[in-house]
């Protein structure tokens, strides 16, 4: 087990900055590096801005960064990160993985597909010993404040393609709503394909830029072109998709609902 340095102590073993709790720290499992470093106090203000920003990542909100998210903790005195759901009247659905992954339970986020493959109604989740009792009157009490989609056997198969994108400009009948986009084509390939996305720049990780042809160029554009990051059209990346599984289960892919004649 690792022994921190007094030194180092002071740094990490310290009063947080928005809450005055003592900041805490993670471990790996042989005890010999760590892993994280954070406020244990879920209605610390400054932790709840952090999960907002999250959220806002995901369901593609604009205009959120932590010091915009911080000031809306503070004047509306959120004492939840869920909270947030009431102030923005998302009018969109959101799939059960969705909505789990806004959730920011113990620190898990895609590790939700699997649990969603099974558990198929957020009630039944909550069930279960992964969420923390604290946690579930918040989110049972915030979740009627956006409408989640259940989809049976969305991840009927293990996947043969998974990666993060970004998306700039609209997708075509899927105008305002790129989250919707993603989570399409994620039901459409029933689990073949698992894809993530971020509305915000990246510079690392990311697997391809969607832009249309007469999209206007953006800062992702720029982005990408820097880090090599492909730019397809929407039309472009479902026929990546399609050709990666093809090539893994070959006609197999006719089982799926959307290629049923």
């Amino acid at each position: 087990m690792i022994e921190l340095p007094e030194w180092l102590k002071t740094h990490f073993i310290k009063p947080c900055e928005f809450c005055g709790t003592t900041y805490r720290i993670g471990l790996s499992p042989d005890g010999n590096r760590i892993t994280k470093h954070y406020c244990p106090n879920i209605q610390c203000p400054g932790t709840i801005a952090q999960k907002i920003v999250f959220m806002a990542d995901i369901l593609g909100v604009s205009g959120i960064g932590f010091a915009t998210a911080l000031n809306i903790v503070n004047v509306n005195d959120l004492q939840h990160h869920l909270e947030i759901l009431k102030l923005w009247n998302i009018q969109s659905e959101i799939s059960l993985y969705t909505f789990m992954r806004l959730c920011c339970v113990n620190g898990i986020d895609t590790g939700w597909k699997e649990t969603v493959a099974n558990v198929k109604t957020l009630d039944a989740i909550l069930e279960l010993n992964i969420v923390p009792e604290k946690e579930k009157s918040f989110i049972r009490e915030n979740s009627q404040y956006v409408k989640i989609k259940v989809e049976d056997d969305i991840f009927r198969y293990d996947p043969v393609w998974t990666g993060l994108v970004m998306i700039t400009g609209d997708i075509p009948g899927f105008m305002n709503k790129r989250e919707e986009f993603i989570t399409s084509l994620n039901i459409m390939f029933e689990g073949y394909v698992r894809i993530s996305y971020s509305n915000s720049k990246r510079k690392t990780g990311v697997s391809y830029l969607i832009k249309e042809s007469n999209s206007a160029v953006t800062g992702k554009v720029a982005v990408a072109k820097q880090y090599g990051i492909p730019i397809v059209t929407s039309k472009e990346f479902m026929t990546i998709l399609f050709r990666a599984v093809y090539e893994k289960v070959g006609e197999k892919i006719h089982d799926l609902k959307a290629f049923r004649s």
